[in-house]
């Protein structure tokens, strides 16, 4: 066997100089971590793989990148006064995971040297204490990232009194499954949205939140289950840096005692999901001191969610209706991004999403109707998927009954800004015309400026875009035209034929700047022709 060409290999790599390996260590580093064997995977050294290629790139190993070597001090328990050894006194991230005996002793001997805590998957002897019950009372002057989300201390041995705190001056990102007291007047994230913790008074919460002035961003989760706080007459916590609230789980009187006890900046995200809202703790919720006072800044920045994913949170009585099969959702967020360029417009975003079983259940007009004298007045941009479904119409309203289950819905949003239908039927599109065909004197959405349709693009017949087109004419006819008009397509697949006549025409004309006989309904409009099975699209 000839080795020459080996030998020469081996050369070019150890000729390449100290500053390029350390380059690519790092690189390495972030793409492939080294990980300790679990019950579904093998272990894995990954970049310390690299310091045995040869000598010299073994040598920037172990001198060069002692941040790697502290980064991953705890990965091997059987390696780590190795792996401190070569850190070189860097801060080191100390895992928790299989912390026992002798070896989580000594991993409590280097908490002083940390600037990382994780504890994301714990495994520990039933006789020894939880991590966060060590850490109560103990200073760590390096820590910086702080992550304990299992930390099973849902028995209420632990007490939360605010002399047992964690002592860490230089954190900055904290993410607990628990409420553990901790001083950190440099905090600038706390995450409590874990969901294995007992409950959080709170008093003891506004008074560890009165010592973190830095906040920029904070989480809290309740459980629907667990009852209100009562009235608390403690201090409220003034956060002026906070730029993002989000309350997840809650109740609407939980939301409001936490909105009303913690004073934020007026720029701040405020999101709420709420279980089992009621139109009027709704209302009390818009008009809250801590909402009104983002809204003046920034009137977008608001998100209620109507949180009913867990099929045991959905009771049968539930804003007076017999069930609630839709996902209803306040938000500031547009659906698409398409839209999501424009100027952005004072008021709420609401959606109402079906799924595909819900036929025969009961109409999301209801849930309209029962919200309106609240949404009629902060809303200004509706998005609904499967309206017809949603909404209860028929996809033929020739008879006048039909088209006034869609227009009386509609009628009292006269400050509705924008509308997004996603697979709207034909139905849709003529209750929508701005003057019903048999009142003329009925003007429906007269403050309606963007209009979005999703479609499947391959499968609208030719009397459903005939059917746009006659809707938007009908508002640039009476002088209300649309600023902005998006047409999106679903998919185009690939074996779909070219399309027919009345949706080519229909999308020229949008398109066109010059007369024709089509008129332009709006001044911008955006059409996604990839999508649209369009038979002049690339």
């Amino acid at each position: 066997m000839n080795a020459a060409p080996l030998a020469t290999t081996t050369a070019r790599w150890q000729a390449l100089p100290a500053e390029f390996i350390r380059t690519l260590l790092y690189l390495v580093a972030e793409m492939e971590q080294p990980a300790r064997r679990s019950w579904n995977k093998p272990a894995s050294l990954g970049w310390i793989r690299l310091s045995h290629v040869c000598r010299s790139w073994r040598t920037v190993a172990l001198r060069d990148v002692p941040v790697l070597w502290a980064r991953h001090a705890t990965i091997f328990p059987s390696a780590l006064d190795t792996c401190i050894e070569r850190a070189h006194n860097e801060p080191l991230v100390i895992e928790f995971t299989d912390a026992r005996g002798e070896y989580r002793d000594r991993l409590v001997s280097l908490l002083p040297m940390a600037c990382g805590l994780r504890d994301e998957e714990v495994s520990r002897a039933p006789d020894e204490p939880h991590w966060a019950t060590t850490l109560q009372g103990c200073p760590i002057p390096l820590l910086v990232e702080l992550t304990i989300m299992r930390p099973d201390l849902t028995d209420g041995r632990v007490s939360v009194s605010i002399k047992s705190s964690l002592l860490a001056p230089l954190l900055r990102h904290c993410t607990l499954g628990s409420f553990m007291p901790i001083k950190a007047p440099s905090l600038q994230s706390l995450d409590l949205s874990g969901g294995n913790y007992p409950f959080i008074r709170l008093p003891d919460l506004l008074k560890v939140l009165r010592g973190m002035r830095s906040l920029v961003s904070l989480r809290l989760h309740r459980k629907p289950t667990e009852p209100d706080d009562a009235a608390s007459q403690a201090k409220p916590a003034q956060l002026s840096n906070l730029k993002y609230f989000h309350i997840e789980g809650s109740t609407a009187t939980q939301a409001l005692r936490y909105l009303s006890s913690i004073i934020t900046s007026s720029g701040v995200t405020l999101i709420a999901e709420i279980h089992a809202p009621k139109p009027a703790l709704w209302k009390k919720l818009l008009e809250s001191r801590t909402v009104m006072s983002s809204r003046t800044v920034a009137p977008d920045t608001l998100i209620l969610r109507h949180a009913y994913d867990d099929p045991d949170n959905i009771s049968m009585d539930h804003a007076g209706f017999t069930s609630l099969p839709y996902n209803v959702t306040l938000t500031s967020q547009w659906s698409h991004s398409a839209l999501s360029s424009s100027t952005p417009m004072s008021g709420l975003t609401l959606g109402i999403e079906v799924a595909d079983d819900d036929e025969g259940r009961p109409h999301a007009r209801k849930i309209l109707s029962a919200f309106q004298p609240l949404v009629s007045t902060y809303v200004r941009r509706l998005c609904i998927v499967r309206p017809d479904v949603a909404l209860g119409i028929d996809d033929d309203t020739t008879y006048k009954a039909d088209r006034e289950k869609f227009r009386s819905v509609f009628r009292p949003w006269s400050n509705l800004r924008a509308l997004c239908l996603i697979k709207a039927g034909r139905g849709v599109l003529r209750a929508l015309r701005i003057r019903d065909e048999d009142s003329k004197s009925d003007v429906l959405l007269p403050s309606l400026r963007e209009l979005e349709l999703e479609v499947d693009g391959h499968r609208e017949p030719d009397y459903w875009w005939i059917e746009l087109g006659v809707m938007l004419q009908s508002r640039t006819a009476v002088g209300f035209p649309l600023e902005r008009f998006i047409l999106l397509g679903r998919k185009c697949p690939k074996e779909a034929k070219e399309h027919w006549h009345p949706m080519n025409t229909l999308v020229d004309d949008l398109k066109s700047t010059g007369r024709s006989e089509f008129r332009v309904p709006c001044t911008e409009v955006f059409v996604d022709e990839r999508k649209l099975c369009l038979k002049h699209a690339a």
